[in-house]
C-alpha cells in the first residue's frame, strides 16, 4: 500500500507541483507579481467575487449586477476566500493547485480500488498530469480541475450504484449533492447529470431519476431566478453568446461544430471503441456503433493528413482545422448516429439483450458526454474547454484494459491506434507547456498596465471595453462590455440579432460611457462603431501572443471628454512600462478614419 502511495499518488504530486513552483518564480520576475495567469478571464472571476464581498452586488462592477460567471461555485469559492484573506490575485491559483491535487489523489483512490498495477496506475498519472495539461489548466486560474474532479466522481459512483440498489443510501445522497455543485461549475457537467438520471430511469427508477435531476438543478434554477430578478437572463451572458446559438430540432439532429480538435477527437474515438468493447451489443446496434466509430475515425485520420505539411515545414502542429462541405457532412451524420446510439442504449437495457456492469455504464456515459461536448461545448482558448474529456478518457483506459480478459492478445492494430490517438494529445501537452509563459507575459502587459491606466484615471466614470477581467477587478470604472460577457444588455442584442450601431449609442446614453478603449475591426460584423466617437489615440503592446489582437483605439463617446482623455495618455508615460506604445492623435471622428 505505502509502494502504491509513492507512486501512484506522490510521484505526480511532486512533478506536478515542482514545475508549477518553477513558473510561479519566472511569472514573479516576468511580471513584478502582478499577474500569474494566461488569460485575463481569471479576473472576470476575481472582479465579480470583488464586487460580491466587498458592496453585496454580483457582477463585473460595483454599479450593476451582471450574470457573467459561467462558473457561479468557482466565484462564490473565490469570494469566500476573498472575505477572510482580502483581494489577493494568487488565490485563484492556489485553489486550482488544490483541486489539482485532490484530483491527483481521487485517481490513486480509485486505482487502487480497482487493483490496477502501480506501474501502470503510476504512469496514467503521470500522463493525465501532461497529456491533460494540469500545469496550463492550473495557471488559467480558472474552475476546470474541479470540475475535472466533480465529473470523475459522479461518473465513478454512478457506475458503481446505476445496477444496484446502493442509491437508497449514502452513495445516492453523495452523488446528489456531488451533481448539485457540478451543476454550477460548468454547463458540461449537464450531459452527465442527464445521462445518470436517463439511467435511472431506464432501470426502471422513476422517482429516484425525477428526484436526481430536480435537485441536481436546484442551484442552477436558484441562480436563474436570483438573476431574472435583478433584470439579467435565466442564464450566465456567455450561454447566451455561445452555447445556445443554433436553436431548434432540426439543428439537435443534424449538427456539425465549426471546427473540432484532434486532441479530443481522440477520446471521442476511444469513448466509442469502448461502448463496443464494453457493452456487448449485438445486431443493428453493434452496426451503428462500428459505423460511428469507423466514421469519427475517418475524420481523425484525415485531420490529422491535414496537419501534416504543415508540422513538417513548421514544427506546428495546428489542433483544430475547419471543416469543408464534404466532411462537415460526414461528422453532422456521425454526430446522428452517436444520439440515436445514447436513445437506444437505455431502451435494448429495458429489453435485456446487453450485458450491463459498471464497466458497460461507466462506457455509456462518457460516450454521452464526449458526444454532446462536440455538439455543444467549445474549444481551445489554452485547450481548458475539452481537458475534461481527454482526463476522463485517459483515466478510465487502464480501468478498462483490466476489464478485457487478454488483453495481451489484441491485435497490433488496436495498439496502433491506441499509439496514433495518443500523439496529438502529446503534442498538446508540450504546446501548452511552450505557451504558459508567454501568454501569461501579455496578459501582464496588455490587462494588468490597461487596468493601471483605468484605475488611475477612471474610477467611478463609464468606459467600454472588451477586454474587461483585470481592469474591472483593480479598478472602480463603470464597466460596460461590449463583447456581452459582462454586460446583459449587449448580451441580449447579440444573441437576438440587434446589436449595431444604434444600439451601441442607446448603452453610450444608457451607461453614461465617456469613452472607449476597444477594438473597431471587431464590430464591422454589427456595422460599425459609431463614427462620430472622437479617436485620440492608439494604445499597442509586442505581439507575443495572442497576435493582432494586442492593438486598442482609444474614443471619446462624449466629445467634451476628449481633452481630458488626450491628457491622460500624455501623463500615461510617466508612470506605464516601455512595451505600452501609445500613439496621441489630434481628436478625429472614428469615421473620417475608417474612410
Amino acid at each position: 500500500m505505502r509502494k502504491y502511495f509513492l507512486w501512484v499518488f506522490l510521484l505526480p504530486t511532486v512533478v506536478y507541483i515542482a514545475v508549477v513552483l518553477w513558473y510561479v518564480l519566472k511569472m514573479m520576475s516576468l511580471t513584478d507579481g502582478h499577474n500569474f495567469y494566461v488569460i485575463d478571464d481569471a479576473y472576470i472571476h476575481m472582479a465579480i467575487s470583488k464586487n460580491f464581498a466587498l458592496y453585496g452586488v454580483y457582477g463585473i462592477t460595483k454599479y450593476y449586477f451582471s450574470n457573467a460567471s459561467s462558473s457561479p461555485l468557482w466565484t462564490f469559492m473565490i469570494a469566500g476566500v476573498f472575505k477572510v484573506f482580502g483581494l489577493k490575485i494568487w488565490i485563484p491559483l492556489v485553489l486550482a493547485i488544490v483541486s489539482a491535487m485532490l484530483n491527483l489523489f481521487l485517481i490513486y483512490q480509485i486505482f487502487e480500488r480497482n487493483k490496477v498495477p502501480y506501474l501502470i496506475a503510476a504512469v496514467t498519472s503521470l500522463n493525465l498530469v501532461f497529456l491533460t495539461s494540469m500545469w496550463g489548466l492550473t495557471f488559467t486560474g480558472l474552475e476546470h480541475l474541479l470540475q475535472i474532479g466533480l465529473m470523475l466522481m459522479i461518473l465513478y459512483i454512478a457506475a458503481e450504484i446505476i445496477l444496484t440498489n446502493e442509491n437508497e443510501g449514502k452513495k445516492f445522497v453523495g452523488i446528489i449533492v456531488l451533481s448539485a455543485l457540478a451543476s454550477v461549475t460548468r454547463p458540461e457537467t449537464w450531459s452527465l447529470i442527464g445521462g445518470v438520471a436517463l439511467l435511472f430511469l431506464a432501470t426502471g427508477r422513476w422517482g429516484r431519476s425525477i428526484l436526481y435531476l430536480a435537485l441536481s438543478f436546484f442551484p442552477v434554477i436558484i441562480l436563474g431566478v436570483w438573476s431574472i430578478s435583478h433584470g439579467n437572463g435565466f442564464f450566465p451572458n456567455t450561454y447566451y453568446l455561445k452555447g445556445m446559438k443554433g436553436k431548434g430540432f432540426i439543428d439537435l439532429l443534424f449538427y456539425a461544430p465549426k471546427l473540432t480538435h484532434l486532441s479530443a477527437q481522440g477520446p471521442l474515438i476511444l469513448s466509442t471503441a469502448y461502448l463496443l468493447l464494453f457493452t456487448e451489443v449485438k445486431g443493428t446496434l453493434r452496426n451503428l456503433i462500428i459505423a460511428t466509430l469507423s466514421g469519427f475515425m475517418a475524420i481523425f485520420l484525415l485531420g490529422m493528413l491535414d496537419n501534416l505539411p504543415i508540422f513538417l515545414q513548421k514544427g506546428v502542429f495546428v489542433d483544430r482545422y475547419y471543416f469543408n462541405d464534404l466532411l462537415a457532412l460526414l461528422f453532422a451524420i456521425t454526430l446522428l448516429l452517436s444520439k440515436v446510439i445514447i436513445v437506444l442504449l437505455p431502451i435494448d437495457y429495458k429489453n435485456r439483450s446487453i450485458k450491463w456492469n459498471s464497466t458497460a455504464i461507466l462506457s455509456y456515459l462518457l460516450f454521452i458526454i464526449l458526444v454532446a461536448h462536440f455538439h455543444r461545448g467549445g474549444f481551445g482558448w489554452f485547450f481548458r474547454y475539452e481537458a475534461y474529456l481527454i482526463f476522463l478518457t485517459v483515466f478510465t483506459l487502464p480501468i478498462f484494459i483490466r476489464s478485457v480478459k487478454n488483453f495481451g492478445d489484441l491485435s497490433l492494430w488496436y495498439r496502433l491506434g491506441l499509439v496514433i490517438i495518443f500523439i496529438p494529445l502529446f503534442i498538446r501537452g508540450f504546446t501548452v507547456l511552450k505557451d504558459i509563459i508567454p501568454a501569461t507575459h501579455i496578459t501582464y502587459l496588455k490587462n494588468y498596465n490597461l487596468a493601471v491606466f483605468v484605475k488611475k484615471h477612471f474610477n467611478g466614470v463609464g468606459i467600454a471595453l472588451d477586454d474587461i477581467g483585470y481592469v474591472s477587478f483593480l479598478s472602480e470604472a463603470k464597466v460596460v462590455d461590449f463583447v456581452g460577457l459582462g454586460t446583459y444588455d449587449v448580451a441580449r442584442a447579440i444573441y437576438e440579432g440587434k446589436f449595431n450601431t444604434s444600439t451601441m449609442r442607446e448603452l453610450a446614453r444608457k451607461y453614461d460611457i465617456k469613452a472607449a478603449i476597444l477594438r473597431p475591426s471587431w464590430y464591422l460584423k454589427y456595422g460599425g462603431l459609431p463614427e462620430e466617437w472622437l479617436v485620440v489615440g492608439t494604445w499597442k503592446v509586442p505581439d507575443i501572443y495572442y497576435p493582432g489582437s494586442n492593438f486598442l483605439t482609444i474614443m471619446a463617446v462624449d466629445s467634451n471628454y476628449a481633452d481630458t482623455l488626450s491628457r491622460y495618455l500624455q501623463s500615461a508615460s510617466s508612470y506605464l512600462p516601455p512595451e505600452v506604445n501609445i500613439q496621441i492623435f489630434p481628436p478625429t471622428p472614428l469615421g473620417r478614419l475608417s474612410r
